[in-house]
């Protein structure tokens, strides 16, 4: 079947689309014209970035429309029809275009693109009734340009009419095959847009990080495509256990004082944040805690923890995507979704790391996985690192494992190189690959190193001796005296071991190593991902604020806690106790002889309320 018009269902669609596309931008330049204060450096190519949040806002309002244009039936070509489709058309355009323009009013107080949050503000909210007249009266000039946009909505309705006289016309297999094959590309081209693009994850906010600055990401998305891509997404609830002064006393994210009151160190100009996939502390003969069942697989991490200052150290979750935020940000996640999946990732948060790179460090991460993988790469850009390596950048792709990404052992040989060519001082974070699952260990090792019990242990050995061999390299390099390297685990992972550990399901190490270190100490205090970049800025002596949710581990008036969300349950673990919150409010504590249960109970109450509406709210202003 074929039509024989020039204006077809299907062209019309596309060149719908294609004015949509204008409008969005006009509306782009609206949008920034209005809040340009809120802004810094800013250029073309944030406009042009935009036209894929744009085209992936659009393709997901007009799938009905898309769906009724693209039935191969005469019916359609009917006036009755044509003007039901028009109707959906305008409807499904100009309702995103209201949210969007009431966005240009209100970027101001939120600082930040509306999400699906707002029906739940909306449906909460009892004087609607009278703020919609207020802000009509407020902002009369938003609301006449958007009358302005839905007219254009309606002349683009009219010049794009598709033909009344159209029809299909049955010859032969062939024009059926070629008409269908044209509506099966079309609808692929719906579902490409709708993704942003044939990359792994779908676009979201956080994609944008990888293309301006956290702080203008607004500008680069729409309203639209922030409600759209956040629908069905748990937030957070806003909690009033305590005033915002009293649960400031119990835990404030925003710190201002950074020192060093408990140990030595060396001077050091650089700063190497070593993660390691998956490897629990109960690996190491040094590190385990008791009865050890799985450990003795890292007897170099254990050599470097010796000579180290190490902490008893937990991770945040259980989850890359968790870890990531944790130990660069300083950000848990506590609640259902991921941080960097949330519509909290683009809140305008002051990361450690940016503070490093003003001060002229020179700010990367090293990943042997694919570009992408989790998001790390935007995530990076967002938390300030100025340099991303993933897989693309590696030069031998022999090397790669045949699942995940490069091999340990040439890519820490390779990040060493990398290290010998960066002008000091650099901060940099290399994440290793190797031990994950199907937990893949090179040939020639084999039969070298130890297996254990269950496939995760040989890995652990291979990363393990990897990292030796990384070390043995760097040191033989002008900057390894100069540097201060920091070891740790994104989470932990016991899969296929026959034994229990429930009990260290988070523990992981926690290293702070200085080649010069000449009285190491091994602390049994409790410790989180979240403490290790407040721990970094303290042992440097920052005087400037940053927001962390950890604490500085190297200062004697810190509280020592770690964190944790396992959904409905809050957990907290402190050097002698461990509680647990549901989200029913019901406490319970181990040991149930625990003498201060209020304090602790007050302590989980504020932080949970310091970390939601603080996320809701997008109030993360160091400068009060």
């Amino acid at each position: 079947m074929t039509c024989k018009r020039e204006f077809s269902p299907i062209a019309t669609l596309l060149l719908r689309i294609s004015l949509m596309m204008v409008l969005y931008t006009l509306l782009r330049v609206i949008f920034y014209l209005y809040n340009s204060t809120f802004f810094s450096g800013v250029g073309l190519s944030s406009f042009i970035y935009g036209l894929r949040f744009d085209l992936s806002a659009l393709a997901y309002i007009n799938t009905l429309y898309a769906v009724l244009m693209l039935i191969p039936a005469n019916f359609i070509f009917t006036k009755a029809y044509q003007k039901f489709t028009n109707t959906i058309f305008f409807i499904f355009n100009v309702v995103p275009l209201a949210f969007a323009f009431i966005d240009v009013a209100y970027f101001p107080y939120s600082l930040r693109r509306a999400t699906s949050a707002i029906f739940a503000v909306a449906e909460n909210t009892n004087n609607m009734g009278k703020l919609v007249p207020q802000f009509l009266h407020d902002f009369w000039h938003v609301a006449l340009l958007f009358v302005i946009f839905s007219f254009l909505v309606w002349a683009i309705i009219k010049i794009t009419n598709y033909s009344l006289n159209g029809k299909f016309i049955y010859r032969n297999i062939i024009s059926i095959i070629k008409a269908l094959s044209v509506r099966i590309l079309t609808i692929l081209l719906f579902v490409i847009g709708c993704r942003g693009g044939i990359q792994l994850r779908p676009v979201n906010n956080v994609t944008a990080g990888h293309y301006t600055t956290i702080e203008n990401i607004p500008v680069v998305i729409n309203t639209p495509f922030s409600i759209i891509t956040t629908i069905g997404k748990k937030g957070l609830e806003y909690k009033s256990y305590f005033s915002d002064e009293e649960a400031e006393k119990y835990f404030n994210p925003v710190k201002r004082k950074s020192t060093n009151n408990l140990v030595e160190l060396p001077p050091f100009k650089n700063i190497v944040l070593i993660i390691l996939e998956g490897i629990s502390a109960e690996y190491s003969d040094f590190l385990a805690q008791e009865p050890k069942v799985v450990a003795g697989f890292t007897p170099f991490i254990d050599s470097i923890a010796k000579r180290s200052h190490t902490f008893r150290g937990y991770a945040n979750g259980q989850q890359s995507i968790v870890a990531l935020p944790a130990i660069l940000g300083g950000i848990p996640s506590l609640a259902e979704q991921p941080f960097t999946q949330s519509y909290y990732a683009t809140n305008r948060i002051e990361y450690p790391v940016k503070i490093l790179a003003k001060m002229g460090y020179n700010c990367s991460f090293y990943h042997g996985g694919a570009n992408g993988t989790m998001g790390f790469n935007k995530f990076c850009s967002l938390a300030g690192i100025q340099e991303y390596y993933g897989l693309d950048e590696y030069p031998n792709h022999d090397d790669y494992d045949g699942h995940w990404g490069i091999f340990d052992e040439p890519y820490l040989q390779y990040f060493a190189e990398e290290l010998n060519r960066k002008q000091q001082p650099f901060f940099t974070c290399v994440y290793t690959l190797s031990s994950h699952h199907p937990y893949t260990v090179p040939e020639k090792y084999k039969e070298v190193l130890p297996k254990g019990e269950f496939p995760m242990q040989q890995a652990v050995a291979y990363t393990d001796n990897a990292l030796r061999l990384f070390f043995d390299k760097a040191s033989k390099t002008e900057w390894f005296d100069n540097t201060l390297f920091v070891i740790t685990s994104d989470h932990t992972n016991y899969a296929g071991s026959t034994h229990s550990h429930s009990a260290q399901i988070y523990n992981i190490p926690l290293i702070f190593f200085h080649p010069q270190i000449t009285e190491p100490q091994h602390f049994e205090k409790t410790a989180q991902q979240c403490d290790i970049m407040a721990s970094i800025m303290g042992i440097l002596e920052i005087k400037e604020p940053f927001i962390s949710y950890g604490n500085n581990l190297f200062d004697t008036t810190s509280r020592y806690f770690a964190i944790h969300y396992r959904e409905p349950v809050y957990e907290l673990t402190t050097d002698n106790c461990k509680i647990s919150f549901n989200n029913n409010e019901e406490f319970s504590y181990y040991p149930d002889s625990l003498t201060n249960k209020e304090y602790y109970q007050n302590f989980m109450k504020a932080y949970i309320q310091q970390y939601n509406n603080r996320m809701i709210k997008n109030d993360f202003n160091i400068n009060q």
